[in-house]
């Protein structure tokens, strides 16, 4: 079996007292805290990922609708586009 020898009087520090505070052994507390900061990698990872996969799909996007809009008034003119001489809606 594996075995873990922490040789750092800190880390055995801090794990004692969270194993403490928890009630768990020393060897439960090392576990739990290193599957709770492996989820929170993960979760931040697909997160990631997640981000990455939405600007992907809006860069498709506007790549095929930036031919439409070429004959589309610029800014300036927005209003004349959007609005009739009475100012309502077209």
């Amino acid at each position: 079996m594996p075995s873990l020898n922490i040789k750092n009087d800190e880390t055995h520090r801090l794990a004692a007292s969270l194993a403490q505070l928890r009630g768990v052994s020393l060897v439960a507390a090392i576990t739990q805290s290193v599957r709770e900061a492996l989820e929170r990698e993960m979760a931040e990872r697909d997160r990631r990922v997640s981000r990455e996969g939405l600007a992907d799909r809006l860069m498709a996007i506007a790549s095929r609708t930036a031919p439409l809009m070429a004959d589309m008034p610029d800014s300036a003119h927005a209003a004349d586009f959007l609005y009739d001489e009475v100012g309502l809606p077209r």
